[in-house]
């Protein structure tokens, strides 16, 4: 199936759409946001090797990627790039990818599983997945659907790959409860990472000259800048192991600059298997990271309760509440009440007043599905609360202080990891915040657990004084079930306030409970009966009542006698979490950044290293006086790997030509502008475009076409000017051009015909010309024109009648020139009608239309703005 995106603004709204080339619509989603009062827009789409993911540039600079099957947002990059707006996209392939050494194999999961699977959030459990271009997207496109994020800001701009759960002990978003329980088997995933993406580069940049690279479309490599603020239209690179190349241009006021051979971006580290540990690394990091604060965010709904869930915290204060209304209407509005001292006094004397009796009896809505349902609350929040502490918080800052060991190896390891400016001393701090974050999980783990044993015998204790007041028998006292110390210690520090409140609220700890407390000393049986010995024979004390016990305290284990500050120390599990975030983004961000501090700029050759050159930038960069139309020239370019003839010889194969097609305007006369095109050869003898050109070439096309005028005999042919509205390179021996006649008679708002022109460029005859005393392509290219006396008409070999850009004084042409998917799309400046043509199907008619000026091929679908608003 022959599919197409097209990014349309219609009234300040850019949507995005797949369509068929027959013109039926697959999705149309809006994928403006609005920001701080106004809508973002959207100047470039990019579609990824794969065809499965969608890249587009939004201006506030922001890159958002989306599925190609329904058009959803998969992950978003917002640029801090003030007063700067994002201008290109491209999608480079990297070097194959290097077998992973040493402990980095500890974070792939293939053959052996080396840490058992945490497990699954209950968030990610339920799939996503859907069969391909079949889910349409509610109305108000894809944004109005998400949900707000409960991680930190910080963790939101971690740098970090497509997210992987398994290479992080995780398991997948597939598993089911049981398996994640289990530990049995590892759970197969059932939506496929695209694996396409792996070792591929997105860079982007801005109308500053800046360029910014993401490893895999996701992490941040950095920002390289060429010194001068520039405008980057084409970025090339012969080969995964090559140097970036781009013509700059400058523009000043009615005086484009553009470079006129290659300026070259050497990233050093994009080929280092170091920088691949370091992204590694940095998502595991961040997924731990993003994992513990969505448990512990799903341990505070729990405990505390949302909206539209009842936590356990709150169930105990609303039947004491109802116990107290139970008292005012026995006792009188103005009287006061004391629930919990009516419940102590029922538990240690077995006395009741005629509130507790209707209160117990049911009448006070506390029947036996109420406490039912109250001890199923309490008991699955408390549950929650040790299960997830001691099952996925502890384990997760195990694991991630597994990670961070490693990295705290690269700190010193200055050979292989200096220009990722590790801090030794900030992977220090993160690391004592993961031991304390260890410490106060096993601490709230067991907390919980005797919460939850105290709660039970409370609710033991209730169910009997229930069944006595039901049984008519409240006078008389039976023997307990429940351990009444374990019910008071409930009712003073349970039932209406818990200290497991310190968890979720607080300031962040700055002191581990180890640091606070003496841990027990093992000590020899002699020792213990010298004491004994001791005590026994003071004389005023109770040998049998020791000074210092406390019964059953929480403590951390293997930790006793607690000092005085432990009661008040601060344990808030969040905000460490948040905390610990902000510390590792801050490690990691400084890191992501290496490759773009490492950058190399400089020109590959002369005339391009005059342009960059900042001493000679003001003297070389400044062109003759030109027209003002001279400021919208176009410029396309292509890079073709091997020789433009037959010979398939080795040496010829690991050559390279640069194509580069501008369209430029001279004057011929008094009152006549003349437009030409002219194309530039530039022949490197290696692949990879180093060092200068063996030979630049030039030829020139003047844009005008022969008509014949078939229904007049006595006329033989008329020449038509033509308007150049875009043009692109098509494969390695076509360009595509979308022109308009200049009638003549029409004035200045009267348009022509369009027409979209194939011109066979590979097999033009280049001429020699030198770049000598040049600073810029503009200059080249008026030399060429000075040069060339009398250029021929455009060498078309078809061209197709437009339906379109009948308005406008633009038009936008994309084309795809791969085997078995040639066409190429034509949309006309306000963006409501477009046509798409299947090149290979329309290519087979008589040469003669091309020169004729006939229509070729079926007339192309056209969509007005509402069908696009569907």
């Amino acid at each position: 199936m022959d599919l197409f995106v097209m990014a349309v603004p219609l009234s300040n709204r850019h949507r995005l759409g797949l369509w068929k080339m027959g013109g039926t619509k697959v999705w149309d989603i809006e994928v403006a946001k609005t920001v701080e009062g106004s809508t973002e827009q959207s100047h470039s789409i990019l579609n990824t090797a794969s065809g499965l993911q969608i890249a587009v540039a939004h201006d506030p600079s922001r890159l958002s990627f989306h599925s190609v099957h329904n058009g959803a947002e998969l992950r978003s990059i917002p640029l801090r790039i003030p007063q700067k707006r994002l201008d290109g996209i491209w999608w480079m392939q990297g070097p194959d990818p290097i077998e992973p050494d040493g402990v980095t194999k500890l974070l792939r999961r293939e053959g052996n599983v080396m840490l058992p699977l945490l497990d699954a959030l209950s968030d990610d459990t339920s799939s996503t997945s859907a069969p391909i271009y079949s889910i349409k997207k509610p109305k108000g496109g894809a944004a109005s659907t998400q949900r707000k994020s409960i991680l930190p800001s910080e963790l939101e701009k971690f740098p970090t790959l497509p997210p992987d759960p398994i290479a992080a002990s995780i398991s997948n978003v597939s598993a089911t409860a049981a398996q994640a329980k289990s530990k049995d088997i590892i759970p197969a995933r059932t939506e496929r990472r695209d694996r396409s993406l792996e070792n591929t580069v997105v860079v982007t940049s801005d109308d500053k000259g800046m360029l910014y690279l993401f490893l895999e479309g996701s992490y941040p490599l950095g920002e390289a800048s060429l010194g001068f603020p520039c405008t980057i239209p084409s970025l090339h690179r012969p080969s995964p192991s090559s140097p970036f190349f781009t013509h700059p241009k400058r523009t000043r006021p009615n005086a484009p600059c553009t470079s006129p051979t290659p300026v070259m971006f050497r990233f050093p580290l994009l080929e280092s298997q170091s920088l691949k540990n370091v992204a590694k690394v940095s998502t595991t990091v961040r997924t731990l990271l993003s994992y513990i604060i969505k448990v512990l965010e799903e341990m505070r709904k729990a405990w505390f309760g949302t909206e539209s869930l009842e936590g356990g915290r709150d169930v105990g204060r609303k039947w004491i509440k109802v116990l107290e209304e139970q008292e005012r209407m026995f006792d009188g509005a103005t009287s006061k009440t004391n629930p919990i001292w009516e419940l102590t006094n029922l538990l240690f004397t077995g006395k009741t007043s005629g509130a507790m009796r209707e209160f117990l009896g049911g009448h006070g809505k506390l029947s036996e599905r109420g406490m039912a349902q109250w001890e199923s609350t309490v008991q699955g929040s408390l549950t929650i609360l040790q299960e997830s502490a001691e099952r996925r918080v502890s384990p997760a800052c195990e694991r991630l202080i597994i990670v961070l060991e490693e990295v705290r190896g690269w700190a010193v390891w200055s050979q292989q990891y200096a220009p990722y400016m590790f801090a030794r001393a900030e992977i220090d701090e993160c690391l004592a915040l993961c031991h304390r974050a260890i410490e106060l999980s096993e601490w709230l783990s067991k907390t919980a657990e005797i919460e939850f044993e105290r709660f039970h015998e409370f609710m033991r204790w209730m169910k009997a004084e229930t069944s006595r007041v039901t049984d008519g028998v409240v006078g008389d006292l039976r023997a307990p079930t429940y351990d009444p110390l374990e019910v008071s210690e409930y009712l003073d520090h349970g039932l209406l306030s818990s200290s497991l409140d310190k968890w979720f609220v607080g300031p962040v700890p700055q002191l581990n409970p180890s640091e606070v407390v003496r841990p027990s000393i093992p000590r020899s049986m002699a020792d213990l009966l010298a004491e004994v010995n001791t005590v026994v024979d003071e004389e005023g004390e109770d040998p049998w009542r020791p000074s210092n016990s406390s019964f059953d305290s929480p403590f951390p284990p293997g930790l006793s006698q607690v000092h005085a500050p432990l009661e008040d120390l601060d344990r808030n599990l969040v905000a460490l979490a948040n905390e610990l975030a902000v510390k590792c983004a801050a490690v990691f961000d400084r890191a992501a950044g290496a490759t773009g501090r490492q950058a190399i700029v400089e020109g590959s050759s002369k005339s391009a290293s005059r342009f960059v050159s900042p001493k000679s930038s003001r003297r070389s960069l400044t062109p003759p006086p030109m027209p003002s139309e001279q400021s919208k020239i176009l410029f396309r370019d292509r890079l073709v790997i091997g020789s433009s003839n037959d010979d398939d010889s080795d040496d010829k194969q690991n050559t390279c030509t640069e194509y580069i097609a501008v369209v430029r305007r001279t004057s011929r006369g008094a009152n006549s502008d003349k437009r030409s095109l002219v194309i530039f050869s530039l022949h490197y003898e290696n692949s990879e475009m180093e060092g200068e050109p063996s030979e630049i070439g030039y030829c020139v096309f003047e844009c005008r076409a022969e008509e014949s005028n078939s229904g007049d005999e006595n006329q033989g042919s008329s020449s038509h000017e033509l308007e150049v509205l875009d043009l692109a390179f098509f494969d390695n021996d076509t360009l595509l051009m979308v022109t308009r006649t200049i009638e003549p008679g029409l004035d200045e708002t009267g348009l022509g015909r369009a027409f979209l022109m194939s011109v066979p460029y590979r097999e033009a005859s280049y001429k020699d010309i030198s770049t000598e005393g040049t600073s810029s392509l503009e200059e080249l290219a008026d030399t060429a024109l000075q040069l060339e006396l009398s250029p021929n008409p455009l060498p078309v070999n078809r061209a197709r009648l437009l339906n379109c850009c009948s308005t406008g004084a633009t038009a936008t042409l994309a084309v795809n020139g791969r085997e078995n998917r040639r066409c190429a799309c034509v949309v006309e400046e306000s963006g409501q009608l477009g046509e798409v043509f299947d090149i290979d199907a329309e290519g087979d008619d008589d040469e003669d239309e091309a020169e004729d000026g006939d229509e070729g091929g079926s007339q192309a679908e056209r969509e007005e703005a509402d069908g696009m608003e569907e």
